[in-house]
């Protein structure tokens, strides 16, 4: 299932802003290609975030998880064209 922004901060019960940062951190590290949707793939990820969270800043949360994540596919495909 694909979601929009809006609807991933509403499916995981965070704040638009922080879903945000959450796409900008994977388009920074290579994990998705510009306009991208979210999947259910990508939900076990940000509730990982949302768990550090709770011990750390947003922002390390989000820069920790985001480099073990798998590169999607597509993009890997696309980088070796």
């Amino acid at each position: 299932m694909y979601y929009s922004d809006a609807q991933f901060a509403k499916a995981v019960d965070e704040k638009l802003g922080n879903v945000k940062f959450f796409k900008r951190v994977m388009r920074e590290h290579g994990k998705i290609k510009p306009y991208t949707q979210f999947t259910t793939n990508h939900k076990p990820y940000f509730q990982q975030i949302q768990q550090l969270h709770k011990s750390m800043i947003w922002d390390k949360a989000v820069r920790t998880v985001v480099p073990t994540m798998p590169i999607e596919k597509e993009v890997l495909t696309n980088a070796l064209l």
